[in-house]
């Protein structure tokens, strides 16, 4: 019987020798943005399905099931009069303009915080907001739903959201609510915010067209289970599903390949180990996290129950630093810590709950989970280029990737080898999140 040292020692030879990591990543990218339901999730599904089947003494799962999305037909974003056109794109769920658009004055709220809408309250209704995109890992990062959940509660009848830095074009990402709910909204470049700022004259003038058609697609889940000694899990996730510009690669091609990297280590250890591993696959994350939450709802209590930990991985590559985002788990930061010093690695930590991934699912419902992320507070990371069209594979590295994936599979054979006490300790949530619940 191999010990647990023994376990990590060849899990972390088997990831180093791994030829494959960067190979799926590529190939993953080749797949293009894999917006849920399209043409390139299906066959980013399809080359993930046959990379996790052939995993030795794994057990493979495709499930499929219906989710509402909304699909754009015909969108444009034009300056009024003139006509200069904008390139934008609507953000995933955005609802439609009337058939033949709307023309509106646009209001540049800067950074779009609420004390920017404070500011112009008076001036917002029946016209559109303007705000910027901000660096989306940091600890006081204002996520665009908050932005257009606050242009729509002042009565603006359209929301643009811009990229910062010029030449990175527009950016996308989900819009507030449910699909073709809330108020038509569009991601812009910096170079459309630089023209719609407001001058002398008073508010510039877009007409905004965005018309579309509701539709349901059967979205997969893949679940490959790594049968161990007992019922309790280890839930490994990433997701599937991206937006239309660029390949996605860092969001989420990173995590797809390094998901498929830890089935293969953990697939080719000649012993069981104590604990099941479950590899699963998700689509819908950008539409609300949808996928997960979906997988999660059809387990039965006991089967929740069961799961001890999911390790989360969600854009683990475009920087060197990694952090865990730890969920308000009180004991989990230390678990996490001690697991990547076991290997001579490090991995920071941020403690309150993100909803910015699929492990948030998880952690609502009492199970420890984490967020892996690269480039957590660095701004100037190739981070910075994730929902626009430079988020492609050369912002990657395979040292980036390959560190990564070590990581986690430190973490995650601690929490295959651990003790029942350990584990359930793990369980303890801070007092934080218990007066966030009951207040």
């Amino acid at each position: 019987m191999t010990t647990p040292a023994e376990q990590l020692a060849a899990l972390v030879s088997g990831i180093r020798e791994d030829d494959q990591l960067m190979q799926d990543f590529s190939r993953i990218c080749d797949c293009g943005g894999r917006v849920a339901g399209s043409p390139g999730e299906e066959e980013a599904t399809r080359l993930l399905e046959a990379s996790l089947s052939r995993v030795s003494g794994g057990r493979l799962e495709v499930q499929r099931n219906d989710h509402p999305l909304w699909e754009a037909d015909r969108f444009h974003l034009r300056l009024v009069p003139g006509g200069e056109e904008f390139a934008c794109i609507p953000l995933l769920g955005s609802a439609p303009t009337p058939p033949d658009g709307l023309v509106r004055e646009v209001v540049d709220l800067g950074l779009g915080h609420p004390e920017d809408f404070d500011r112009e309250r008076h001036a917002l209704a029946g016209r559109i907001a303007l705000v910027r995109h901000e660096y989306p890992f940091t600890a006081d990062h204002i996520h665009r739903d908050t932005k257009a959940r606050m242009a729509e509660a002042c009565g603006a009848h359209g929301f643009l959201i811009a990229h910062q830095e010029h030449g990175a074009g527009p950016v996308s990402g989900s819009s507030s609510g449910r699909p073709s709910e809330g108020i038509p909204s569009f991601g812009v470049g910096a170079e459309a915010a630089a023209r719609l700022g407001r001058d002398g004259s008073g508010y510039p003038a877009v007409e905004m067209l965005c018309v579309g058609h509701a539709v349901t697609r059967k979205l997969p889940t893949l679940i490959l289970t790594l049968p161990g000694e007992c019922d309790e899990t280890v839930v490994v996730s990433a997701h599937i599903d991206g937006h239309p510009l660029g390949e996605s690669a860092v969001d989420n091609g990173t995590g797809l390949a390094c998901a498929l990297a830890l089935a293969r280590a953990v697939g080719s250890l000649k012993a069981r180990l104590r604990r099941t591993v479950r590899v699963c696959l998700f689509s819908a994350e950008e539409w609300d996290l949808g996928g997960s939450r979906r997988w999660l709802d059809s387990l039965t209590a006991k089967e929740r129950q069961n799961i001890v930990l999911n390790i989360n991985l969600d854009a683990i590559g475009g920087d060197d630093s990694l952090t865990a985002l730890t969920s308000e788990f009180e004991h989990l930061p230390a678990f996490v810590k001690d697991s990547a010093s076991s290997i001579g690695m490090d991995i920071e930590v941020f403690q309150p709950l993100k909803d910015n991934s699929d492990h948030y699912n998880f952690a609502e419902l009492d199970i420890p989970a984490f967020r892996l992320l690269a480039g957590f507070e660095r701004p100037a990371s190739a981070l910075r280029f994730l929902l626009t069209g430079q988020d492609r594979r050369g912002l990657v590295t395979s040292r980036q990737l390959q560190n990564a994936t070590l990581a986690a599979g430190a973490v995650l054979m601690k929490a295959v080898n651990a003790s029942p006490e350990e584990m359930q300790a793990l369980r303890k949530r801070t007092t934080n999140l218990m007066e966030r619940r009951t207040g």
